[in-house]
């Protein structure tokens, strides 16, 4: 837990992302802290089921490769067929990178100074007609989009999940929690003969 804050701490300050506020800190390491909860009741749980820890050892880092693998960003959300999608929702990591990007990322673009609520449309790509506006963007691409748009566009974020997001997470490690004392009172190589 403050090996979690410290890191937060060193990280966000050094990449100048969710720094808009207490509560954008705060949320980023609550959201971390759940996800490592989890990856460790996991690691608990598997370690326990195991017969041996070299099975545990194995097991850990293939849920965690197939789970990299359908968190949305090697393929995103917006591509998985109807068949697996399952997957997509059953997966820890995708809830963690989903709620971590979006703090990350996020900037209010209808405010005032920015669009405007499309009161102002020529700010999307036009730096100079809004110059007063802080969200940040990608001006490498050569068409100065803002990072919130282009990052939400691609892995299909909503700012306002990050709460579903904190919740489903909390549930992954309290599910695996579970299952790890069950797995303690049920499983035969734990018990005494």
């Amino acid at each position: 837990m403050v090996s979690n804050l410290l890191f937060c701490g060193i990280f966000l300050s050094m990449t100048q992302i969710a720094n808009g506020s207490a509560s954008d800190v705060f949320k980023y390491w609550f959201m971390s802290l759940e996800f490592y909860a989890t990856i460790t009741f996991l690691g608990s749980f598997l370690a326990v089921v195991s017969p041996k820890p070299v099975v545990a050892s194995v097991l850990v880092p293939i849920i965690v490769g197939i789970w990299i693998s359908t968190a949305g960003l090697t393929v995103p959300r917006s591509m998985i067929t109807d068949t697996f999608i399952w997957v997509f929702w059953t997966n820890p990591l995708q809830y963690a990178l989903d709620g971590l990007t979006s703090i990350a990322s996020y900037c209010d673009l209808d405010k005032p100074l920015c669009l405007d609520s499309n009161r102002n449309p020529q700010c999307e790509k036009n730096p100079a007609a809004c110059p007063s506006c802080d969200c940040p963007r990608m001006s490498d691409t050569g068409n100065n989009i803002f990072v919130w748009r282009q990052v939400s566009n691609i892995r299909s974020l909503n700012y306002s999940r990050i709460h579903y997001d904190m919740i489903a997470l909390l549930l992954f490690a309290i599910l695996f929690r579970i299952l790890t004392l069950l797995a303690f009172r049920f499983t035969r190589h734990y018990k005494r003969t």
